[in-house]
């Protein structure tokens, strides 16, 4: 991770690298197959780092129950194309045509 590069920024990189190699490794698999289990694997780390504590403090409250950590999980969905598009995040695209293997953070 470089300094300029925040865990976040380092985190979205490497989901990107991880996909282009599960890629490499099976030419024959289909991209969309690759990012369903990518995103499947980032939810559950979500849900994991984002379970409450025994202490309901104001930051607890907002995910106290599954319900709650839903409605924050899709807030965090909503506001994801704006960060995208202010922040130093690798914007991702498709190197060749809609068939490629992989794809590329620029």
């Amino acid at each position: 991770m470089s300094q300029d590069e925040s865990p976040m920024e380092l985190a979205a990189r490497r989901v990107v690298e991880l996909g282009n190699e599960v890629a490499d490794l099976d030419q024959e698999a289909d991209l969309w197959d690759i990012a369903d289990g990518l995103l499947a694997g980032a939810v559950h780390y979500w849900l994991y780092a984002h379970q409450p504590c025994n202490d309901l403090c104001v930051r607890m409250r907002t995910i106290s129950s599954a319900e709650l950590r839903l409605a924050e999980l899709r807030k965090l969905l909503d506001e994801l194309p704006e960060r995208a598009t202010t922040s130093t995040l690798p914007m991702i695209q498709m190197q060749g045509g809609p068939d490629t293997d992989s794809v590329n953070p620029s």
